[in-house]
């Protein structure tokens, strides 16, 4: 009963094949955008390895170009920007035998058989068919809880480094504004369109960095009341870092209560 139990509970954590999808795309463009590795060689690499489907690979494609368009869309001033998409035609050959769905549960795609077993008809009809086994059924909740795991470890990955990719060149338009018009003046016109906390740390950083003086902090100016540019690369790549920082979080917690699942599960698998 305890068994049947956990795996009750823990069934809904199974990952779908949509968020395989976006955690594939996901490692593709953080690989292309601050390695440079090409993103049509990486996907036939993943394709080749994980035996993906034909529409699989498509999808991979179509999401990687996505998250590279919106990251530069976001970073870079000129929106004439170009980089280098996957093709999907580049990577698919021969028409392959027909493997399952892209947007079936099971991420990791097999090939369909003329004789199937009872258990693979009612997974096929109904995604969380439970095996009767308890034993079993966990050991299948073990291996989709490992999966959701490494999908959410890798979102947490992805969505630090471009945090820090973000805040380098937060802090590189934070500097050239202070440079020009000093930091009062430029702490006046951020704070009511940026958090206090980010606010807080480009100063602090400035000090560090010998980019703001101590003394600078109790300097009161007389600044005239000129309308602030809200599409200016500043405050763009501070409400980005800002936004990046909230998923940030959650990420981190989901990650922390999967891992917690997993650990329950594989507790449970060795006590027997």
């Amino acid at each position: 009963m305890l068994l049947e139990k956990i795996a009750n509970e823990l069934r809904n954590h199974i990952p779908s094949g949509r968020i395989a999808v976006d955690n594939y795309a996901t490692k593709v463009a953080s690989n292309y955008l601050h390695g440079g590795k090409n993103m049509t060689d990486q996907i036939r690499k993943l394709a080749d390895t994980e035996g993906l489907s034909d529409e699989y690979v498509k999808r991979i494609c179509e999401a990687s170009n996505h998250k590279v368009s919106s990251h530069l869309f976001e970073t870079n001033s000129d929106k004439n920007f170009q980089f280098d998409v996957a093709k999907w035609e580049d990577i698919l050959s021969a028409p392959e035998e027909k493997t399952a769905s892209v947007y079936d549960e099971k991420p990791v795609h097999y090939k369909t058989t003329s004789i199937k077993t009872a258990s693979e008809s009612a997974l096929e009809q109904d995604p969380y068919y439970i095996k009767t086994d308890p034993m079993e059924n966990l050991l299948d909740i073990n291996e989709y809880l490992s999966r959701a795991e490494e999908d959410i470890r890798l979102k947490v990955a992805y969505v630090g480094n471009e945090m820090n990719h973000v805040y380098k060149e937060l802090y590189n338009e934070f500097g050239d504004e202070v440079r020009s018009y000093g930091y009062f003046k430029v702490a006046q016109a951020i704070i009511p369109y940026i958090e206090a906390d980010l606010v807080e740390s480009l100063t602090y950083d400035g000090i560090t960095k010998n980019l703001i003086k101590e003394e600078d902090l109790f300097t009161i100016e007389k600044v005239a009341s000129e309308p602030v540019n809200e599409e200016c690369d500043l405050l763009k790549f501070a409400n980005y870092y800002s936004k990046l920082e909230k998923e940030y979080i959650q990420y981190k917690l989901a990650h922390e209560e999967i891992t917690q699942q997993l650990e329950l599960v594989r507790n449970t698998l060795k006590k027997g």
